[in-house]
């Protein structure tokens, strides 16, 4: 089960070619609806009805809910691989738990996306230097997807030349998983052999998956022409946006990939709170503000809400009809900051 962006597909990709290279064994893998980052009850039901044993979840903070962990260990064992920021520890005889936190002290949890954690771990077991060079190209599209790749570019871990070509590929697909959601074709192009060669003809000169990219480029400058009129600005008495907080309206899956750009682009200093029915996403590039800290505080007292995160981004799910006492609880919490 992986998480329905970029660095969730990338991560995901990677377990399943190093299951399969090691056991020889296809996985079953599958996506929660948007914004579902912790267990359903219509996951442990689907595990039941296909009579799974062995669970595997990237880039899902399941942590938010561990009761029903203990509920799939009553049948399966699992191995969890995440980066978000750890909530309660599920280690146990039947859980294998690896948080960023853990797995890699010295770096924060942000800066260390789940398909580089899934890298680090299959290079452990894995020999075969062209396989891995595989996965490690693999690894640098969802590093990008989570806005990660001038950090691991320092580190010396990607190549500087090659952000703009990666940048490319992983807005081509995180466009495509926006408007179109078929997050597991996605895995079947990337799991492809020798997929750095074949990435242009599957991928980028792929009418059927590269034209979403234009498609919410456009969708995009529609949301930020509104935005004026349609957007709510927090300032501080110095006439600083301190807080954006943009209902929006929109037939995509389009929430993140606003906040980021709307975060990088336009307003760096600032809180970028995107919400669409209920589910947002929330952005602050300065590290200043815990974005995890603000969602857990804005949706602590809201029923059957959800959400968290890392620093600089978090998202989660409030009930459509507690939107606005969320939104409430945001700008008290961003007030509170100044």
């Amino acid at each position: 089960m992986y998480h329905t962006d970029c660095d969730g597909v990338c991560s995901c990709t990677i377990v399943k070619k190093t299951l399969k290279y090691l056991l020889g064994k296809d996985a079953f893998i599958f996506t929660q609806k948007q914004g579902k980052i912790a267990v359903t009850t219509s996951t442990i039901k689907l595990l039941k009805k296909n009579k799974i044993n062995k669970f595997i979840t990237v880039d899902m903070a399941v942590d938010e809910d561990p009761e029903k962990i203990k509920k799939i260990e009553k049948f399966a064992d699992i191995l969890i691989i995440d980066h978000h920021i750890k909530k309660a520890d599920l280690s146990s005889a039947k859980t294998t738990f690896i948080k960023a936190q853990d797995f890699a002290p010295g770096i924060q949890p942000s800066k260390n996306p789940a398909s580089k954690m899934c890298f680090d771990l299959a290079n452990f077991m894995i020999n075969d230097r062209k396989f891995i060079n595989e996965l490690k190209y693999v690894s640098s599209i969802g590093i990008s997807g989570d806005m990660g790749y001038d950090f691991w570019s320092e580190k010396k871990f990607l190549a500087k030349e090659s952000k703009e070509k990666i940048t490319k590929i992983d807005h081509i697909i995180s466009s495509y998983l926006s408007a179109k959601g078929n997050y597991n074709t996605i895995v079947n192009i990337l799991e492809e052999e020798d997929i750095e060669r074949k990435i242009n003809k599957l991928l980028v000169e792929n009418k059927d998956i590269s034209k979403y990219y234009f498609v919410i480029q456009k969708e995009l400058e529609r949301l930020i022409l509104e935005m004026e009129h349609r957007a709510y600005f927090l300032k501080s008495d110095k006439g600083e946006v301190k807080l954006v907080f943009y209902r929006i309206k929109s037939r995509y899956s389009i929430k993140s990939i606003l906040s980021n750009k709307l975060s990088s682009e336009y307003f760096p200093e600032s809180t970028v709170v995107i919400e669409k029915k209920g589910g947002f996403s929330a952005r602050n590039q300065t590290f200043k503000i815990s974005m995890n800290d603000m969602v857990k505080s804005a949706t602590k007292n809201i029923d059957n809400s959800s959400g968290g995160g890392h620093i600089p981004a978090a998202g989660g799910y409030v009930p459509d009809d507690k939107v606005d006492e969320f939104f409430r609880n945001v700008v008290e919490y961003i007030k509170g900051t100044f």
